[in-house]
């Protein structure tokens, strides 16, 4: 074997082992990302249920205070899902957030009931 010849076979099994390491690295990254959307989603479903407490005033107006925070919630709510590609939740955090915004009350427990259904949902 020519020496040209066992450098050839020399780079061929460090590429392998560099493909390896790339993969585990990959798969670290990976979960990684995975831990951080479980997170998110944790978390989202503590905002909506926030929101919910704040717009459960069985038969009392809505105040402006607690629209607002349940508006907020819902943005933050909105961003995070949408972070992490969870369109659904996304999609019906935006509709309750512009429901509250625009003092739809009447609209309110549709929209929010919509955005809890989503939050159930366990993320992809």
């Amino acid at each position: 074997m020519t020496s040209a010849e066992d450098g050839a076979r020399e780079r061929t099994r460090d590429a392998g082992a560099d493909d390896r390491a790339d993969d585990r690295a990959k798969d670290a990254l990976d979960e990684a990302v995975a831990r951080l959307a479980r997170r998110a989603h944790e978390r989202n479903v503590e905002r909506v249920e926030r929101a919910a407490e704040l717009l459960a005033a069985p038969g009392a107006p809505l105040g402006d205070a607690a629209r607002d925070e349940a508006a907020q919630l819902c943005h933050t709510v909105a961003g995070s899902a949408g972070t992490f590609g969870d369109a659904a939740l996304t999609a019906a955090a935006r509709r309750l957030e512009t429901v509250l915004r625009e003092a739809r009350d009447a609209d309110v427990p549709a929209a929010l009931g919509r955005l809890r259904a989503a939050a159930r949902r366990a993320p992809a």
